[in-house]
């Protein structure tokens, strides 16, 4: 478990990257949903199934965002990605969660 002096270190690192972020950019849940659909790697912040936060980053695998074929994913509003954050595994994440976006160093919020 971190102490407090870790805690502090770690907080700084978080708020050094958001410093060099450029300022966010709103976009509509459509924009973000194309975004997430191209091939870039992303940060993803996003709420799960079970309520808890995640900020992960993750970029899509192949056009259709979907690793088994499973056509639902669409219907439930869900995509599924890479996730970097995780060792390379699929992440199915809920489009109708996702708070905001950062490509390279530009941020995204969703209206």
């Amino acid at each position: 478990m971190l102490d407090r002096k870790h805690f502090r270190v770690m907080e700084k690192i978080a708020d050094r990257e958001e410093m060099f972020a450029e300022p966010a950019i709103e976009i509509t849940r459509r924009e973000m949903t194309e975004l997430i659909k191209s091939k870039k790697e992303m940060k993803v912040w996003s709420t799960k199934l079970d309520g808890s936060r995640m900020k992960r980053t993750m970029r899509t695998g192949n056009p259709t965002g979907r690793k088994s074929g499973n056509p639902r994913y669409k219907q439930k509003g869900q995509w599924v990605m890479i996730s970097q954050t995780n060792s390379g595994e699929w992440r199915t994440i809920v489009l109708k969660t996702v708070e905001k976006v950062k490509v390279g160093n530009q941020v995204y919020k969703v209206r």
